[in-house]
């Protein structure tokens, strides 16, 4: 099975606008790496924690030494949601293995990836899983 690579990156644009970061979401970025990246995005309903976060994954991508090894995993609670974070991610190019329909479905191409970041074939994964998964 072939293993297609997507690497993070920040867009230009997305949806038909310039795409940049508000003052309020770089400070949240500035002040989780100030707290050696550990820490929770606490930001107001709309406020754009999903776009803060995929943001500050490509930017953490992009300024790792190489050889680099990133596994992204975000885990919601319901397949809506889910579906709704890997239209996100793709904007940042981030393709994300789904692991929240049939096992089967998933189960080879991400123990493949998996696979393929230990052994450095690949740099960056991302998986998108449900509670129910998790």
């Amino acid at each position: 099975m072939d293993i297609v690579f997507f690497y993070p990156i920040i867009p230009n644009s997305i949806n038909g606008n310039e795409f940049s970061l508000f003052k309020h979401q770089t400070k949240a970025l500035q002040q989780w790496y100030e707290q050696d990246q550990s820490g929770l995005l606490r930001l107001a309903t709309g406020a754009g924690k999903t776009i803060t976060s995929l943001y500050g994954v490509a930017k953490i991508f992009d300024v790792s030494d190489r050889p680099r090894k990133l596994l992204f995993i975000v885990s919601v609670p319901y397949v809506a949601l889910a579906e709704q974070w890997v239209g996100e991610l793709n904007t940042f190019n981030m393709q994300p293995v789904k692991c929240f329909y049939s096992k089967a479905s998933w189960e080879t191409l991400l123990s493949n990836k998996i696979n393929g970041l230990i052994s450095g074939n690949i740099e960056f994964v991302s998986v998108v899983v449900v509670n129910k998964t998790l």
